[in-house]
């Protein structure tokens, strides 16, 4: 009886959290959410690119060896492997082969980019409920204010809810981080080192999501240095139990090495966190990184999520170094609460240092993750009165954060209306046999969405079938090598025979090749994209 008690308990906060969170994911992804093609979100591409990367694998097609561009600089194995896995739920009973799966897919992606989005739905509920059951005596408002609190960072409602991408793993990898950490702390008595081989091999796995999740790892390593201070741990625990969590993170990086084909995982891993490192040890690179948004983040749209988190590290960062200095007198207590309160501390302040350097909302959510675990904790530490009265401006910032991504959508939406409309115009333009649509980076349609995903996927033996069956009229024009790929060969600008070339606005028209040009191209100005004609054909 006491756990169906515990169940219940967990399950009423639960819904009262999961029920708005659940509408508001209806209402966008079923009303104001643009199409998968028409989508803002490259990574949406990133995703399938992933999937078929894997299915070609396990179907012998080929290698699809990855470079740091296939990646986004990033592991990313957890959200390859949940892209590979709803792809093929896609077909959920297995009849069609391979490459028919991918050409129905790519034909009409919706039904993945529904079980992608509902796969966020399902892990961040899951991280809230994984959170609560451990509070099942804790008040309404507590729980709310815990269960709340991530989604007072409006980046979080999009990455966590509408998009599969590597932050929507956060929240979930969170909760069992850092669960795993207390139950390596409560083995230290027992002198069990297998909960420590799991906290490694669970610090590892969270590395492999994006490269910023490493903080995690050196918040372990933080929070033992802390139990060693506060004589939870002998210097000969300390080393025994480090030695151990080192054992699983390596286990951990060997896994994730096995999945992504070994020999080039070690290296381009080596390569990715090289990079990153350069990144936050060069002086010169504050707010200059290419993957950041600039400081003036800080000053446009980013800055309300900034300033939220950052409050929100600040308030609960305080009250568990009041809470502590209370109880320093008892070092029952302190051996018991310092090393988890290190954890989150680290983990926040390096949130707080890599946003600095690299200005980017997406790189807050692994340390705004934490933000539920720290409320947790500081209850646990004794703050209910701080949590508790933490809970109704949670629930107005979460409000207001909401709000705040629905408009995202809503223009998102309003934008699909006006692509849709300019593709249509585009392709009523007359073309004649053996002429070609080019099509340019960035490009929210169809003719070039397929192209990026196969790009991503490395499997280029499909460029032929994208070419071929899907598109044979269009092709891709790159503007960095300034040629054109056609069957994966790429060919000068010259040798084709090119009728119309679709820009987005927002492209320098004057930067292009002469082709492109009001010189020598005639231009159409649509609603979001720039058709140049030629004149020469």
């Amino acid at each position: 009886m006491t756990g169906v008690w515990k169940i219940n308990m967990t399950c009423r906060p639960w819904l009262l959290i999961m029920a708005p969170l659940g509408v508001f994911w209806a209402y966008a992804v079923f009303v104001i959410d643009p199409a998968y093609w028409h989508s803002p979100h490259e990574v949406a591409n990133l995703s399938l690119g992933h999937a078929l990367n894997i299915d070609q694998w396990l179907e012998h097609v080929g290698k699809g060896r990855r470079s740091h561009f296939n990646l986004y600089v990033h592991p990313g194995v957890p959200f390859q492997l949940l892209s590979w896995a709803v792809y093929r739920l896609s077909d959920p009973f297995g009849f069609l082969p391979a490459q028919e799966l991918m050409v129905k897919t790519l034909t009409d992606p919706q039904a993945f980019y529904l079980l992608s989005r509902s796969a966020c739905l399902v892990m961040t509920g899951s991280a809230i409920y994984l959170l609560l059951r451990r509070l099942p005596e804790a008040p309404l408002p507590i729980a709310l204010a815990i269960g709340f609190s991530i989604f007072a960072y409006q980046p979080v409602w999009q990455y966590s809810l509408l998009l599969l991408n590597n932050q929507s793993f956060g929240p979930l990898a969170a909760v069992i981080f850092f669960v795993a950490g207390l139950r390596a702390l409560e083995s230290v008595d027992a002198g069990r080192r297998s909960p420590w081989v799991l906290f490694g091999f669970i610090a590892a796995v969270s590395y492999t999501i994006e490269m910023e999740y490493f903080s995690w790892t050196l918040a372990a390593g933080a929070g033992l240095l802390a139990a060693l201070m506060v004589r939870r741990l002998t210097l000969r625990q300390a080393m025994v139990f480090g030695g151990f969590f080192l054992l699983g993170f390596a286990l951990g990086l060997e896994l994730a090495s096995l999945i992504m084909d070994g020999k080039f995982t070690h290296r381009v891993i080596g390569k990715m966190f090289a990079f990153q490192v350069s990144v936050f040890l060069d002086p010169e690179s504050l707010g200059t990184a290419p993957t950041g948004l600039g400081l003036t983040a800080l000053i446009r749209g980013a800055w309300f999520p900034a300033a939220t988190a950052f409050g929100l590290f600040m308030v609960i960062g305080a009250a568990l170094i009041i809470r502590l200095r209370q109880g320093r007198s008892d070092p029952s207590f302190l051996g018991w609460a310092a090393p988890p309160a290190v954890i989150v501390l680290t983990v926040f302040a390096l949130g707080i240092v890599a946003y600095v350097k690299l200005p980017n909302p997406k790189y807050l959510v692994s340390s705004v993750s934490f933000i539920p675990v720290g409320l947790y904790w500081l209850y646990r530490c004794g703050g209910a009165a701080t949590v508790k009265a933490l809970a109704l401006p949670v629930l107005a910032l979460a409000a207001v954060a909401m709000v705040r991504e629905a408009d995202v959508e809503r223009l998102a939406k309003k934008e699909e209306a006006a692509l849709i409309d300019d593709r249509r115009r585009i392709l009523a333009l007359p073309l004649a046999p053996g002429q070609k649509r080019l099509w340019t980076y960035r490009m929210r349609m169809p003719e070039y969405g397929t192209r990026l995903t196969i790009q991503w996927s490395a499997v280029r033996s499909y460029d032929s079938l994208v070419d071929d069956r899907l598109f044979p009229d269009d092709s891709e024009y790159n503007i960095w090598r300034g040629g054109v790929r056609i069957n994966n060969v790429w060919h000068s600008l010259k040798d084709i025979d090119w009728r119309y070339a679709v820009f987005n606005r927002t492209n320098d028209i004057q930067g292009l090749p002469e082709e492109f040009r009001e010189s020598t191209a005639d231009l159409i100005q649509l609603d979001k994209v720039t058709v140049a004609v030629s004149r020469n054909r």
